[in-house]
């Protein structure tokens, strides 16, 4: 959690904290090597997530992130037609910070109608936002460790 006094930075260093933040994010690719989140797009989301984290206070937060961003992050694979991506993120107990992406994806059928298409993407979003929170809970509990497993 963030002080009263940490809360009360301007636009710009909350801009420049979260570029930091970003930049220091890893993650591990097919090989299982650590490497930096160096995709623009993955980087752009998490530079996002890092600044609402610091509007928020510090409080973990998850939002949905789109294919393109998702993707772009280290290890990520495509996943079935109709996926829903969500990025978690939170500090950990020594302040450092932390991500976890993860996605949900359901089978559209030829009829299915616009109503429960829209009720499938709702849950399938849920569903990745309750996935990514349990990964960023279980990475919140190594200290020191900025990355994502």
């Amino acid at each position: 959690m963030l002080n009263r006094n940490e809360r009360r930075i301007s636009g710009a260093q909350i801009k420049t904290a979260a570029s930091l933040a970003a930049a220091a994010c890893y993650g591990r690719d097919e090989t299982g090597k650590n490497v930096t989140v160096d995709n623009r797009r993955a980087r752009g989301a998490l530079e996002r997530a890092f600044a609402q984290l610091i509007r928020r206070g510090g409080k973990s937060f998850v939002m949905q992130v789109s294919e393109r961003e998702a993707l772009g992050f280290p290890g990520q694979q495509p996943h079935v037609a109709n996926t829903v991506y969500a990025l978690a993120v939170g500090l950990d107990a020594a302040g450092c910070g932390a991500y976890a992406i993860q996605g949900m994806g359901y089978v559209e059928h030829r009829k299915m109608p616009a109503r429960i298409k829209r009720m499938a993407d709702a849950e399938a979003a849920r569903m990745a936002g309750a996935k990514a929170r349990v990964e960023l809970l279980e990475i919140l509990d190594v200290d020191g460790l900025p990355q994502t497993g």
